[in-house]
């Protein structure tokens, strides 16, 4: 699900937690006769990575600063995240590998 705005939070966080408390007597909850329970998690989504300079060349946002790259460029090679306080240009680490054998 996507939500722009501030709908989120107004509407379907609060939504979420009647059904998880088992307070909400409409909807699916009633139809499947929820009693309550489980959980959610919702993110925020951060602004888009590229944008069009005056050439329309695609080029790093404005908006991002270097932590922020750092992470996106992280995200997009499945690395974690994880930036080094000994080597300044080592901010992730790759996936851990399986042997195979």
């Amino acid at each position: 699900m996507v939500e722009l705005g501030d709908h989120c939070n107004t509407h379907i966080v609060p939504r979420l937690k009647k059904v998880i408390d088992g307070e909400d007597t409409g909807g699916i909850t009633e139809a499947v006769d929820w009693k309550g329970g489980g959980g959610f998690r919702y993110y925020h989504m951060a602004p888009s990575l590229l944008e069009k300079d005056q050439f329309g060349n695609f080029v790093i946002s404005k908006q991002y600063n270097a932590t922020m790259l750092a992470e996106a460029m992280c995200k997009q090679m499945a690395f974690t995240y994880a930036p080094s306080d000994t080597v300044c240009w080592q901010h992730g680490h790759p996936p851990s590998r399986t042997s195979s054998t």
